[in-house]
């Protein structure tokens, strides 16, 4: 009946298995088993009962914990029997929301007589893990592609900070270079004596600062460090043609992390 559904039956080191495609079932086919109270022997309760006389002179002997109790707590015979029943169970391993998993000799049938309800619980099974693993996978791709998208995202804001900063830094540039440069041309009354040395000096030193300045923000130099942190690349492979996805959600025990 599986081969006819194209179905095959492996074996195991775990056990008996049968595969489609990505998916597959464990079955087992065990003898039904209950359980009865067992009635103790004239043996066995004559052992019982020496059993109970040694514990009590365990429990009475003040230097008990010297001594080795030898098994006198344990029963000398089982509470319960297994009791075989002869009858025959086909179980699939595993929960599936509820499909039927056992099929077991009855008074009025036989494993063997319901083998194409079994097979048909088979496949439903397997059609079942078919969708429940599809639906896990395409769940997992859209995490990661969630995961992707956020990605990209701290990517962008942290480039945008970069750009922001490269910016302000050429904006104090330029303020600085046009305050040297006023400085410069402004009418001073010029110093005498080494008063006058140090301004020279120092107008010197404003003038190689204002030609370092002017030289760091040229748009070759701008152009180069732009390039180098990929600040404004030709291709952008930050953008995401969706937008900004949704932010990840906080949960309230990430608010005390911190503690």
């Amino acid at each position: 009946l599986l081969e006819a559904e194209k179905l095959c039956i492996q074996m195991t080191d775990t056990g008996v298995v049968i595969p489609r495609g990505q998916d597959s079932l464990s079955f087992s086919i065990k003898e039904k088993t209950r359980r009865q109270k067992h009635e103790p022997t004239g043996a066995e309760l004559e052992a019982e009962a020496k059993r109970e006389r040694k514990k009590q002179q365990y429990w009475s002997n003040p230097n008990r914990h010297h001594i080795d109790f030898g098994g006198i707590f344990d029963r000398t015979y089982p509470e319960f029997d297994v009791v075989h029943t002869g009858a025959l169970v086909f179980e699939i391993e595993g929960y599936d929301n509820g499909i039927r998993h056992t099929w077991a000799d009855g008074k009025s049938q036989t494993i063997e007589t319901v083998l194409e309800s079994i097979v048909s619980g088979i496949n439903a099974i397997l059609t079942l893990r078919r969708v429940n693993r599809e639906e896990r996978e395409e769940r997992e791709r859209q995490s990661a592609e969630l995961s992707r998208r956020r990605e990209l995202a701290r990517k962008r804001k942290e480039r945008e900070v970069q750009r922001l900063n490269y910016w302000r830094k050429i904006a104090r540039t330029q303020r600085e270079i046009e305050l040297l440069r006023e400085w410069l041309e402004q009418d001073r009354i010029e110093p005498n004596g080494a008063s006058a040395d140090n301004v020279q000096r120092m107008m010197k030193w404003v003038q190689a600062r204002l030609a370092a300045l002017k030289e760091s923000i040229a748009m070759k130099n701008v152009d180069t460090y732009l390039s180098s942190k990929s600040l404004f690349p030709e291709v952008d492979d930050l953008i995401d043609p969706l937008g900004d996805p949704p932010e990840e959600p906080r949960y309230s025990w990430q608010r005390y992390d911190r503690f």
